[in-house]
């Protein structure tokens, strides 16, 4: 068996022990299994596209805790009126995301088109657009939920009960 060496003092590369932490090893490979099925998937599958920037996933992780009114208050204190839980506003993911402002607004405005987000009536004194996931972006998330994927923190397999 050979030994991986770095390249620049040819030092030896050694594997990576999990040191107790097999969950870490655990994530990973499935990371990696997730990304390689979304890489081969089509072009129109949703969860492709939602995982196609970190500010598409930021939009999208947004719009779906906002349908369950769950929108934690980290990111609701970006918000200088209501602080709702249950809408996602512009000014909060442009304040949030890495993209510029057209960027942002493009990613935004696609979604409500192919209504994977929906668009709500703004509240009082609210300006810009507002909106939640829609239906098709849910389904596809429990889809996602109820597939072999495993949570953060555990090896455990979650199951959606929605």
């Amino acid at each position: 068996m050979t030994y991986l060496r770095r390249e620049r003092d040819n030092y030896p590369v050694v594997q990576w022990e999990d040191r107790n932490k097999t969950k870490q090893k655990e994530w990973a490979i499935e990371r990696l299994k997730f990304y390689v099925k979304l890489s081969g998937s089509n072009v129109s599958d949703i969860r492709k596209k939602w995982n196609r920037t970190l500010d598409h996933r930021l939009v999208a992780s947004l719009a779906i805790v906002s349908r369950y009114h769950a929108l934690p208050d980290y990111i609701t204190n970006h918000c200088n009126l209501d602080q709702r839980k249950d809408i996602v506003l512009t000014k909060t993911v442009l304040r949030l995301a890495d993209g510029n402002k057209d960027t942002i607004l493009k990613i935004i405005k696609e979604g409500i088109e192919s209504q994977e987000l929906c668009q709500v009536q703004n509240p009082p004194r609210y300006r810009g657009i507002c909106f939640t996931a829609g239906y098709t972006m849910m389904k596809a998330f429990e889809a996602g939920m109820e597939q072999e994927s495993f949570c953060y923190n555990c090896s455990e397999k979650v199951i959606s009960k929605y």
